[in-house]
């Protein structure tokens, strides 16, 4: 499990954050500081791989905390989680090793992508001894992570016969969310499997426009 610490002042988008790390798999949240002096502390003390880090925040900012731990070549990778858009910040954020940057308000869309990405990062990083041109090129975002082409590599057959069994019970269509909080498997794979399954023409697609914001895509077993 990749262990990730939780760096925010505000304790309701902290509990937010929690949550979402809970509906990942190959995460687990250990721990949460209120500012970067009791994240400098727990970093020490519970080792984690991953902060899921603040700017803003009392006693010690979020960019005072990673130059801190980048001076003393701490092994730990950063997320930003911030409201916190100027160039300056961002661009000493990047220069100091931030993995992602995610700009408050955001989705648990955004939030999935940013964590998949980093466990591709993640195993790369500390499974492989060697990398290729395309392993470095897909690091450093300069080859962007199609999920599609991750998941064309191999099918695993046991989960596509349990999301389609799902499916075939529910006989109505259903939203990736749904699938995935029932079957307790991320909203990214649940979407990979039923990209290849609307290719293979096993699912139809509606559009739901009724909703805030952009469609939403919602699904149904064919039946043949």
């Amino acid at each position: 499990m990749i262990k990730v610490l939780i760096v925010e002042d505000d304790p309701m988008v902290a509990h937010l954050n929690k949550k979402y790390i809970e509906k990942l798999h190959n995460f687990e949240n250990v721990g949460w500081a209120r500012n970067g002096k009791e994240a400098y502390d727990q970093i020490k003390k519970n080792k984690p791989d991953l902060l899921l880090l603040d700017v803003y925040m009392p006693v010690m900012d979020g960019l005072t905390l990673l130059e801190k731990i980048r001076e003393e070549q701490i092994d730990v990778d950063v997320i930003l989680v911030t409201s916190a858009q100027d160039t300056a910040s961002i661009d000493r954020i990047l220069q100091l090793g931030a993995v992602d940057y995610l700009i408050k308000p955001f989705e648990f869309e955004r939030f999935e992508i940013a964590f998949e990405t980093y466990k591709i990062r993640y195993d790369k990083m500390k499974k492989q001894e060697q990398l290729t041109q395309e392993d470095l090129d897909e690091i450093t975002g300069l080859k962007k992570v199609s999920f599609k082409e991750e998941f064309h590599k191999g099918i695993d057959k046991s989960t596509m016969a349990q999301i389609k069994e799902f499916l075939m019970k529910q006989g109505d269509y259903i939203s990736t969310q749904e699938i995935g909080n029932h079957l307790n498997i991320s909203r990214v794979t649940i979407r990979k499997y039923l990209e290849y399954m609307q290719k293979e023409n096993d699912v139809e697609v509606q559009v739901n426009y009724g909703g805030v914001g952009r469609p939403l895509n919602l699904y149904k077993i064919r039946r043949k």
